[in-house]
């Protein structure tokens, strides 16, 4: 796994986790726009 392109994947190489993929979710509706997807994603984890 390449560790140096993804947070990611140097965490799952120095853990050993696995993710559950398919108990993962969207934060934010996909849009066209991936720029303001982003945002939307990112203020909705800071309102945490």
């Amino acid at each position: 796994m390449d560790t140096e392109k993804s947070e990611l994947a140097e965490h799952i190489a120095q853990t050993e986790h696995e993710i559950n993929w398919k108990a993962t979710g969207r934060r934010a509706p996909y849009g066209d726009n991936t720029r303001k997807r982003k945002i939307r994603e990112a203020v909705d984890i800071l309102a945490e």
